[in-house]
């Protein structure tokens, strides 16, 4: 521990929206050179809101030395709401790392569950000292092609709704917000149908490129879990129709919880550590407000 006299030249302050060190952080942000500047202005700008801070400053005699930035954000667990607070970025000045898990005082006071999903390995004893849980996160790609049949494309009943008007009218309170707090432009909104049925799974998803050449989209969220799986040959067909791809992937904590068949001649899984704290006792993971959407 460090005696007082030395911790008292230190403040910690969260920063929101427009408040007094906003144009102070984004200064310092764009000074430092530990991580590009547009890669943390992008995560700030996709869920930035007035209710909740967007990072927490170190400061050392009223400069600031220090940030964590952070994406707040009402969650659901087995339809149980929690406040998550994800880490997607920390940053400190070479000389006052050793006081950089004071970043950590406000959010951990406020009990929210914390994630940190893609930190860096040199910090892993750090988490480990700060009480966090680690978890192996599996990213599950499948190569979708050899679903797709000639009698698949001549019966189909399921279709993509992506009218939002249409959408807007299906979608239950919580869904709604999550689907508008995804409106930026990198993500894919759609609701996976089946025709003449009420039944009906929203996913939100982004695309991204493997060897420049195959693309993949990444499902971040699926709101019914298990129509998507008992139906995934005619999703399969769909996605590939519309968005052009041969790729589908996904994020998981346990295999069981997979959504996407396995029954393939190409099946690649990539184990990552991501950390947890205050985890929820029955935990529904997905990565919405996450750095790994993008």
């Amino acid at each position: 521990m460090f005696p007082n006299k030395f911790t008292n030249h230190y403040q910690i302050k969260d920063v929101y929206l427009n408040d007094r060190y906003f144009k102070k952080t984004i200064s310092y942000l764009k000074k430092q050179n530990y991580i590009k500047f547009s890669k943390v202005k992008r995560m700030i700008g996709f869920f930035l809101k007035k209710n909740y801070p967007f990072c927490s400053i170190l400061l050392f005699n009223k400069k600031i030395v220090g940030f964590l930035g952070t994406i707040i954000s009402d969650k659901y667990s087995f339809n149980k709401k929690y406040l998550n607070c994800n880490i997607h970025s920390w940053i400190v000045d070479k000389k006052h790392r050793p006081l950089s898990s004071l970043l950590f005082q406000n959010i951990i006071k406020k009990k929210y569950t914390i994630t940190a999903l893609s930190p860096p390995l040199k910090l892993f004893e750090t988490y480990k000292k700060l009480q966090f849980k680690k978890f192996i996160m599996i990213y599950n790609l499948i190569l979708i092609k050899k679903f797709i049949n000639i009698f698949l494309f001549k019966q189909n009943n399921f279709y993509l709704e992506l009218n939002l008007k249409k959408i807007k009218q299906r979608l239950n309170k919580k869904d709604y917000q999550i689907y508008s707090d995804h409106q930026n432009l990198n993500f894919y909104r759609f609701l996976f149908c089946q025709k003449n049925k009420k039944t009906f799974c929203m996913i939100i998803a982004n695309i991204s490129h493997k060897k420049k050449y195959f693309k993949v989209l990444n499902i971040i969220y699926a709101s019914n879990k298990k129509f998507l799986k008992k139906n995934i040959n005619n999703f399969y067909k769909l996605i590939s129709l519309k968005f052009n791809i041969i790729f589908c992937s996904e994020y998981l904590l346990k295999k069981r919880d997979s959504n996407l068949s396995n029954n393939n001649f190409f099946n690649v899984r990539k184990k990552i550590t991501i950390y947890i704290k205050n985890k929820p006792l029955n935990f529904e993971f997905n990565n919405l407000y996450s750095e790994l959407e993008y």
